[in-house]
């Protein structure tokens, strides 16, 4: 498991977590994540997050020749350190 899904399964277990507090449940009740969030009418912060990722993607594009555009599809030009390249942020979309 990458970097990104160790955060996304402490992100998850973190919600989980607060979203029983909040309800009044515990691990004991047998109780599914899914039936809490639907009784708090609550939507995952794992959703959330990808549904504004890429809004802000989606955002980002529409401006031509940004800065961040230009980053974002790889266009800077010059030589790049050698070793292990940095994850850039359209590898995550």
């Amino acid at each position: 498991m990458g970097v990104e899904g160790e955060v996304k399964s402490r992100l998850q277990a973190t919600e989980t977590s607060i979203l029983r507090k909040v309800a009044g449940v515990t691990r004991m009740d047998q109780i599914g994540n899914e039936e809490i969030r639907h009784r708090l009418q609550q939507r995952s912060i794992v959703n959330v997050v990808r549904e504004r990722r890429e809004r802000w993607r989606v955002k980002v594009m529409e401006r031509p020749e940004s800065l961040v555009e230009r980053v974002m599809v790889g266009e800077i030009e010059g030589r790049r350190p050698s070793g292990r390249p940095r994850k850039r942020r359209g590898d995550d979309f």
